[in-house]
């Protein structure tokens, strides 16, 4: 790690053992979508079977109050991902099912935003 850039990673959770390709689909639209995110990215860890949410940021001269911003919105982010990730955990368990499909009623921010 370069010594004015600082990396934070949180744990989202384990992958559902019961799941399909609606959980990549929400991992991997999310990180198109950096509103989302948060400027993070998601990913998963072969080793562990870990969702993580990362972000790398320089801050060599940026002001405290930037930088306390960016860790809140890094925690939401975080939050909102914890969520959605245990829904479909949720669904799977309920249902018996794999979660091939969102939940019926996404997270708030996650429609798809068309700009022209």
């Amino acid at each position: 790690e370069a010594p004015d850039r600082v990396t934070v990673r949180g744990r989202v959770g384990p992958v559902p053992e019961c799941w399909g390709g609606g959980l990549y689909r929400m991992l991997l639209s999310a990180n198109l979508r950096p509103e989302e995110t948060k400027g993070a990215a998601l990913a998963i860890d072969a080793d562990s079977g870990d969702i993580f949410l990362s972000r790398s940021d320089r801050v060599e001269g940026l002001p405290v109050e930037v930088f306390a911003g960016l860790l809140q919105d890094f925690v939401n982010a975080l939050a909102r991902f914890r969520a959605d990730v245990e829904a479909f955990a949720r669904f799977s368990e309920e249902t018996g099912r794999s979660a091939d499909e969102p939940p019926a009623k996404p997270s708030p921010g996650s429609e798809m935003i068309i700009k022209g």
